[in-house]
């Protein structure tokens, strides 16, 4: 692999938008997975069997509150690189089925996971080393006013970045 820069990067325009608006829980780990020429995944295959749209459990978000980053750990004098990813889940109202579902998430060490942004673009992460729950926190608040919730992140570490996700793969 060549490590030169070979393209340009134009000023965008200022017409993207922050957050999170859905995310997607798959259970891994991913056998393989395919990308276009352009770093786009549009195949994933667990258990042998190839992922179709219906096969993600979606996870309905409240607008404006979840948060996808993103960290590069590079280190010269060892020759490494890696991606440290978390996705920030916000859940209103505590009740037993998202407690259940949780509870799964986070004994699950091998999960895939996408989401799409507000700008409309998916993103997958977890297919190289699979990701799993750092952090679940429930929380009733103090006043009337606070969110009676939980507060979920979903994490891995890969060698790459996030793939871009193709529509067709996505509910």
């Amino acid at each position: 692999m060549s490590c030169n820069i070979n393209s340009n990067i134009a000023l965008d325009c200022i017409d993207g938008a922050g957050s999170v608006v859905k995310a997607l829980v798959l259970n891994g780990p991913a056998d393989s997975f395919t990308e276009t020429v352009d770093g786009v995944v549009d195949g994933i295959t667990v258990g042998g069997v190839a992922v179709t749209s219906a096969d993600w459990f979606e996870w309905s978000l409240p607008r404006q509150t979840s948060s996808y980053s993103e960290n590069a750990t590079i280190s010269v004098e060892n020759a490494t690189l890696f991606f440290d990813k978390n996705l920030a889940l916000f859940f209103n109202k505590m009740d037993a089925a998202k407690r259940n579902e949780f509870l799964l998430a986070a004994q699950n060490q091998q999960m895939i996971v996408a989401f799409t942004d507000a700008n409309g673009t998916s993103w997958v992460f977890g297919l190289q080393k699979g990701a799993y729950t750092s952090a679940a926190n429930a929380v009733t608040g103090s006043d009337f006013a606070s969110r009676n919730g939980y507060e979920i992140t979903l994490s891995s570490q890969e060698t790459e970045p996030a793939y871009v996700l193709d529509p067709a793969l996505v509910p």
